[in-house]
């Protein structure tokens, strides 16, 4: 007796019944059917090939006598990966890697601040450095104020100490 399974292939019952039938009426059976040989095929001894007088392939778990036949390699289907656990790990993934870029970029912000900051304050330095050289350098004395508050005019070595300290202002602060 023969019989098309749903692959396509024409099944022989010849001697022993080599494989459940595969058709049925109802399409859940018939993937729940197949599964279920696959699975008994792949774990049973093993399933042959052999191509009848015809030229029609056949498979089965045992060959029929007479007929030359090859022995079939089968390989287990690896486990189904659930969609649903396979779109919680991309998730899950995908928020680690948006958390670092988010991390990342408030560092960099953290970092352009720090660094505006402190040009700013040199900036200010800078401008504060040349105009108190500048005066020193135009003024025709400088003098300080004493502890009774009364001016003290400063001497020709203390007005140069006085420049020298203003121009150090200026390259450390301008440069």
């Amino acid at each position: 007796m023969k019989e098309v399974s749903s692959f396509g292939l024409e099944v022989s019952h010849g001697h022993d019944t080599l494989l459940p039938k595969l058709e049925t009426r109802n399409s859940k059976l018939e993937t729940r059917n197949s599964k279920l040989e696959t699975r008994n095929l792949a774990s049973g001894a093993g399933v042959y090939k052999w191509v009848d007088e015809q030229g029609r392939v056949h498979y089965g778990e045992r060959p029929p006598e007479r007929i030359q036949a090859q022995e079939m390699q089968i390989k287990e289907a690896p486990p189904d990966v659930s969609p649903i656990e396979d779109e919680a790990g991309r998730r899950d993934k995908e928020q680690r890697l948006l958390r670092a870029f988010d991390e990342e970029r408030a560092q960099k912000k953290e970092l352009q601040q720090k660094s505006r900051e402190e040009q700013e304050k040199r900036q200010r330095n800078c401008a504060l450095a040349r105009d108190r050289l500048r005066r020193y350098q135009n003024a025709s004395s400088l003098y300080n104020l004493d502890k009774q508050g009364e001016r003290r005019t400063l001497s020709d070595a203390e007005r140069s100490a006085s420049e020298q300290r203003a121009q150090q202002d200026v390259a450390r602060w301008c440069d």
